[in-house]
């Protein structure tokens, strides 16, 4: 009986290392689990926070680009007024100089 009981305490002492052994390893795991939830909340939210600015900045991009094709038009239309000018400044610049020729030319 003696010899038994022995080797049912070893056994008992075996399992209750076992047990504590596994609950380590469970509490760990829990530890684990929690801080990889906390990790990914935060990268949820830093998800969260990229796509927000990623918004604003095609939203302030979308705005520029209307603004660059704005001037560009309105660059275009001085480029157009500019010649017009240019040309109408030439017509009156020959109209001018075919004035002066002609007095002396029906002097002549």
């Amino acid at each position: 009986m003696r010899d038994r009981s022995k080797v049912l305490e070893g056994e008992h002492a075996t399992l209750q290392r076992r047990y504590k052994d596994q609950e380590m390893r469970s509490a760990s795991s829990d530890r684990a689990a929690s801080s990889a939830r906390a990790s990914l909340a935060q990268a949820q939210q830093r998800a969260t926070e990229w796509e927000v600015r990623a918004n604003e900045h095609e939203c302030a991009l979308s705005e520029v680009q209307e603004a660059r094709e704005d001037a560009e038009d309105r660059m275009a239309q001085l480029a157009d007024d500019h010649a017009l000018m240019r040309m109408q400044l030439e017509e009156k610049d020959a109209e001018e100089r075919l004035a002066k020729v002609r007095p002396s030319f029906f002097l002549a």
